[in-house]
């Protein structure tokens, strides 16, 4: 049975306020060192794309500002290109984009 819009908005919200909390107080250079909490992330990351790939176009049009395509594309480069990931860009995405994602979903998160 297929997942609706919203337990695939759930599912963002929810990778993503774990991200934002496995971070929290940490530098790059401690998620960078640390496998287990690295490749929690990096897990994290691939199920927000899934969900994001899932999302109906017209749900997707109730939340305009949300980068559909990037979160995909991250998704892909976690799953696809697993070996060369640039732990510097995983920083940035959990730093930041993941707290304005969060804001951007409002109610979801």
């Amino acid at each position: 049975m297929p997942r609706s819009d919203q337990a695939r908005l759930r599912d963002i919200a929810e990778a993503a306020t774990r991200i934002r909390d496995r971070v929290r107080g940490l530098t790059h250079e401690g998620l960078a060192a640390n496998d287990v909490l690295l490749r929690a992330v990096l897990f994290d990351l691939a199920v927000i794309g899934e969900a994001a790939k899932g999302v109906s176009k017209s749900a997707q049009a109730n939340y305009p500002t949300v980068p559909w395509e990037d979160m995909a594309g991250m998704r892909d480069v976690v799953v696809h290109q697993y070996f060369g990931i640039d732990t510097q860009i995983v920083w940035n995405v959990a730093t930041t984009y993941i707290h304005e994602l969060l804001q951007k979903l409002g109610d979801q998160a």
